[in-house]
C-alpha cells in the first residue's frame, strides 16, 4: 500500500465537530477520505463547506491574504 501523505491541507473544523481534511491538488480542491484513505476531489454541489469557510480555505492553502 502506498504511504498515504497528507501535507499542506488544512482541517476544518465546527466546534467539537471535523468537518474535513483539504487541500488543492493541480488547482482543484481535495478532500481526504477517511473511509478510502483517499483524497477525493471536493464537490461543491454538496455544499458541505460555508462561503466563508471556502473563502478561508482558499486563502490559507493558496497563501493568500
Amino acid at each position: 500500500m502506498e504511504e498515504i501523505k497528507i501535507n499542506d491541507c488544512v482541517v476544518v473544523s465546527r466546534g467539537d465537530e471535523n468537518v474535513g481534511t483539504f487541500k488543492y491538488i493541480d488547482d482543484a480542491l481535495y478532500f481526504f477520505d477517511s473511509f478510502s484513505k483517499e483524497w477525493e476531489e471536493y464537490d461543491y454541489s454538496f455544499n458541505i463547506l460555508t462561503k466563508k469557510e471556502m473563502k478561508q480555505l482558499k486563502q490559507k492553502l493558496k497563501g493568500e491574504k
